[in-house]
């Protein structure tokens, strides 16, 4: 998985993430965006945006499943 592309998008867009919490041992789908500061790939977690439920959140890097960009028209 390529960090830089997953961080570009969380700057560009919102974006759905799927992870398995560390917490709970579920997979949690959310969708998020970027921490508008600057953020190291080096980093074992990611700062983000949770839009829904609207706070941020940090996701390790290596619970990532799955992620994609949405574009406008696929979010209410």
């Amino acid at each position: 998985m390529n960090r830089q592309v997953i961080m570009d998008a969380l700057k560009t867009s919102k974006v759905k993430i799927d992870f398995r919490s560390l917490s709970s041992n579920r997979n949690i789908t959310g969708i998020y965006t970027g921490h508008p500061a600057g953020q190291s790939t080096q980093s074992n977690k990611v700062v983000v945006w949770d839009v829904v439920n609207e706070k941020w959140d940090d996701i390790e890097w290596e619970t990532i499943i799955s992620w994609e960009r949405l574009n406008e028209a696929t979010v209410c």
